[in-house]
């Protein structure tokens, strides 16, 4: 609060919440903030940027409600499919879906299997809309290929490569300075690690994914 009246700023209390991320349970009444007698409610998800964030990072609201939206433009795409060609289905697919798909997933991308594959399955219907009833027959790994569109964890794979890439030649915003450590700077081993490169991955016991 002190910040606060120090910029002349105010905190509008009603719509003011806080979050407890942590992988154990935590008892409301064990943690409680107050502001000028006003108690802070407390929420379990929270939208932020368009990305659900729930307090164990498990990322399944977001996934659950990634998976609604998607789900009704596939709708969308059955009842166009017969009007319009496989180009507009296309660009259909780019703009409504596969935008959506992509966005925030280096945050999300690496939720638990179980989240992820209700949104390929959903990914996997869509794609079947973007062809003609002629190629319905194809595997869909191989329209993939034709309407040369990644699927949801090559998306992830390849916003990850452009983050570390950016990270490595210092294309990112200041708050990443030092966000990485290199293995050169754990040991001095002369390891394949080493040789590459490659970046330390810190250890973390949590079962709600990397």
């Amino acid at each position: 609060m002190d910040w606060l009246t120090a910029n002349k700023l105010s905190l509008n209390i009603s719509t003011t919440k806080y979050m407890l991320i942590t992988n154990k349970h935590v008892s409301t009444e064990s943690f409680v903030i107050n502001v000028n007698r006003n108690r802070i409610e407390r929420t379990v998800t929270y939208k932020y940027l368009g990305v659900i964030v729930d307090e164990n990072l498990t990322w399944k609201e977001h996934c659950k409600q990634l998976c609604s939206t998607i789900s009704k433009y596939v709708g969308v795409m059955y009842k166009v499919k017969h009007y319009v060609n496989n180009h507009a289905l296309r660009m259909l697919y780019h703009s409504l879906i596969n935008s959506r798909a992509q966005y925030g997933i280096i945050a999300w991308g690496k939720a638990a299997s179980c989240h992820l594959q209700t949104i390929s399955a959903v990914l996997n219907r869509a794609m079947r809309c973007s062809i003609t009833d002629k190629l319905l027959t194809s595997k869909v790994t191989t329209i993939y290929k034709m309407q040369k569109i990644l699927p949801l964890k090559d998306i992830h794979n390849r916003e990850a490569s452009k983050f570390m890439y950016k990270y490595t030649t210092s294309q990112l915003p200041a708050t990443f300075n030092n966000f990485f450590t290199l293995i050169t700077d754990v040991h001095s081993y002369n390891t394949r690690q080493v040789k590459t490169r490659q970046f330390a991955l810190p250890k973390a016991r949590s079962n709600s994914g990397a």
